[in-house]
């Protein structure tokens, strides 16, 4: 009779205590999925947040990213000093690591260094923008064209040029060089064909490209690159 207590007593310990075990056991696993719950929820967070820093400092990369351009004006072996179309001073800060500089000449790129570039150079440059200092990603050295339409109010025939007043009410004098390509509408034919300086007259449209250097020796005075006439009889036609 004691064998079967003692029996019952132990089947009824063992009974008794797994059910606290496995109850234990469940516990700290609950409390273990628990916690890993809270630390992904965490991690995801984070990895939100960081991402909202992320976007936001790449929205306002590409807000502050600017590109300007002008002549340059000051040179030195790290800025670069220009001035504007609206006659703006702006900077012009060269990176030597991160900084890519090129010259464009007849529609090819060639890299250069900075120390090429010089005062009365045209420059186009792109990067951040902070108040009036770029931080270049890329500095393009070219040529600034103009293409301007308007009238012909002044043949100058000992000068060989040309004064123009354009649809905007700007004048500009323009130089008829042997180099310049000089074009006029045939009214009937509607073709355009050669023409000679003595074939234009005051009171013919034109449309005209030039090449501005910045080191004009009179504002609004440059030699056309070249020149498309439209006599003033087709608009009478």
């Amino acid at each position: 009779m004691k064998k079967v207590l003692v029996v019952f007593s132990i089947a009824f310990f063992l009974v008794g205590s797994v059910p606290r075990t496995v109850t234990g056991q469940t516990k700290t696993a609950t409390g273990s999925s628990k916690a890993a719950s809270d630390e992904a929820g965490i991690d995801s967070d984070t990895k939100k947040f960081k991402e909202k820093i992320v976007n936001a400092v790449s929205e306002q990369y590409k807000k502050d990213r600017k590109a300007v351009s002008g002549f340059v004006t000051k040179t030195s072996d790290s800025l670069l000093t220009i001035k504007t179309d609206t006659d703006e001073d702006l900077e012009v800060k060269n990176d030597e690591i991160l900084t890519k500089i090129y010259q464009i000449s007849n529609g090819q790129k060639k890299e250069i260094k900075m120390s090429q570039i010089e005062k009365g150079d045209y420059i186009i440059a792109t990067g951040p923008m902070i108040d009036k200092t770029v931080t270049a990603n890329f500095i393009y050295m070219d040529e600034k064209y103009l293409v301007k339409t308007g009238k012909i109010t002044e043949v100058n025939k000992e000068e060989y040029s040309l004064k123009v007043s354009t649809v905007e009410k700007d004048v500009f004098t323009i130089d008829i060089e042997t180099s310049t390509k000089q074009q006029i509408l045939n009214i009937n034919s509607l073709v355009l064909e050669k023409v000679g300086f003595s074939k234009i007259k005051e009171g013919d449209t034109i449309h005209f490209t030039a090449i501005k250097t910045g080191k004009e020796k009179e504002p609004n005075h440059f030699p056309a690159q070249k020149i498309v006439i439209i006599p003033q009889e087709y608009f009478l036609k």
